[in-house]
């Protein structure tokens, strides 16, 4: 390439990289990508992008902080064509009036959410109104709920269950290929690696926020303040009084990952899963509580949390545990009081993530949005909202979550979730029925046995009837 054709490249990017800024995509202080990553996304090479990007720097509109190792964004987003004409360079007016004149219409993202309550509903439309004045150049349309699957979102946030749907099957080194365009989100603020959170090597799942559990009970109650998991607060309780415990479990999986058992390791029949004899053993101690009604199996609909929360207290149970985020909206009674979940060596915090569609036209817009939730600002929203638990340390200290946040800091992390659709479908129809039957007495001591059995031969009619399908759509 000559120098000639190298000078006119790097005005075309400079010119396109100058709209952006203007446009609002790099708002005043934001990092910008990479100039391995803007090449990648110009299609020219590094040095055409370093030509570019010194142009930029002399005109004021962006700042190399050598130290900080990035480039980051001078620009503040203009509104108006007569606004952006009075500061552009004289020289420069003439060679960008057009595109600045084309900046009017913004990229539609569809954002789906698997929120779909009226406060939380409520709660993320406000935050994108804020963000559409930071970003005018981008148009977020939001759905809600298990229905919105239909709308061919470009980016969905929920839990990994929801996600589970969402997630292509091509392997972790060819979703790497696919994302050069985006530059990862920054997340030395959060008190977890993305990885370490989500549990799976899915570079496409961004986590914005994880919930945990707490523990509702009567203000007169005396609560240990040192119990290591759910069955020694159930023992520290008991040994204070002659009353059933009434300890109501959320979740079987969350008790079990309590108790330091991942149960979708084991339907998965990993190598390195718990062995049968410790969860055994678990559920032994679990059906001993049980029968003396020291921990009570969750019953009903679980939509309905301020229908959970009357109901239980008023059959009778003394603990209630329920997951965090669902307090958006709710006012507790006056009696009743919320103390932390019992738990030291293992932990489960549950990741709410986003996940970008690889087929979406503007992945560098919605990585661009995930950016926004990660921000302080909607962090501490978040927070506040009680919708979830900020991801950022800084924030959880000061709300008072210190000590959580050096418990989960030390903790082994055991996700109660999965992303994978088919072992949410055989927890939900063999494995937590199994269980339920175990501790009602209807099942023995081989338990375990006899849902490994249930299991195998389930997946083994689902694959032959997968591969039934695949076989009569080849030949139709």
């Amino acid at each position: 390439m000559s120098s000639m054709e190298i000078l006119n490249k790097h005005n075309q990017i400079a010119n396109k990289l100058r709209d952006e800024l203007w446009g609002g995509q790099y708002p005043l202080g934001e990092r910008l990508p990479t100039t391995k990553v803007l090449a990648h996304k110009f299609s020219v090479s590094n040095n055409v992008i370093i030509k570019a990007v010194h142009q930029l720097r002399n005109e004021g509109l962006i700042e190399i902080k050598r130290g900080a190792g990035g480039m980051f964004s001078l620009a503040k987003h203009r509104n108006t064509i007569s606004e952006v004409s009075d500061k552009v360079p004289i020289n420069l007016k003439h060679t960008t009036g057009s595109k600045i004149f084309q900046i009017g219409k913004p990229k539609t993202i569809r954002i789906q959410f698997e929120d779909h309550t009226p406060f939380q509903i409520k709660f993320w439309e406000d935050l994108v109104q804020i963000f559409r004045s930071e970003h005018p150049d981008i148009n977020p349309i939001l759905h809600f709920g298990q229905d919105a699957s239909r709308q061919n979102p470009d980016l969905t946030i929920g839990g990994l269950n929801y996600l589970g749907r969402f997630l292509t099957p091509s392997s972790p080194s060819n979703k790497k290929k696919e994302m050069l365009l985006w530059e990862p989100p920054d997340y030395s603020m959060s008190i977890f690696e993305p990885q370490v959170l989500t549990s799976f090597q899915f570079p496409e799942l961004l986590p914005i926020m994880f919930q945990h559990s707490v523990v509702l009970c009567n203000k007169a109650e005396n609560i240990p303040e040192d119990a290591a998991d759910v069955f020694d607060f159930v023992r520290k309780i008991k040994g204070t009084s002659k009353e059933p415990v009434k300890y109501r479990i959320w979740s079987f999986g969350r008790l079990m990952s309590n108790c330091g058992i991942n149960v979708f390791d084991w339907i998965a029949n990993k190598p390195e899963s718990t062995e049968a004899t410790r969860l055994m053993t678990t559920l032994k101690i679990l059906r001993d509580f049980y029968k003396a009604e020291d921990i009570l199996w969750f019953h009903g609909d679980m939509s309905d949390i301020e229908t959970i929360i009357k109901d239980s207290f008023n059959s009778g149970v003394r603990f209630l545990e329920i997951n965090s985020a669902v307090f958006g909206g709710i006012k507790l009674d006056a009696q009743i009081q919320k103390i932390p979940y019992p738990f030291n060596q293992y932990s489960d915090p549950i990741p709410i993530c986003a996940l970008i569609a690889p087929d979406t036209l503007y992945p560098v817009e919605a990585i661009d949005f995930v950016r926004y939730l990660l921000s302080d600002f909607v962090q501490e929203k978040i927070l506040q909202s009680q919708i979830g638990l900020s991801l950022n340390r800084s924030i959880l200290q000061k709300y008072g979550y210190g000590n959580m946040t050096d418990k989960l800091q030390h903790a082994k992390i055991i996700n109660t979730n999965t992303i994978f659709p088919e072992l949410s479908e055989i927890y939900r129809l063999l494995f937590s029925w199994e269980m339920y039957h175990y501790l009602n007495g209807k099942r023995g001591e081989d338990v375990l046995v006899r849902l490994r059995a249930k299991i195998k031969h389930y997946q083994m009619v689902i694959t032959n009837k997968t591969f039934e399908t695949v076989k009569t759509t080849k030949i139709g």
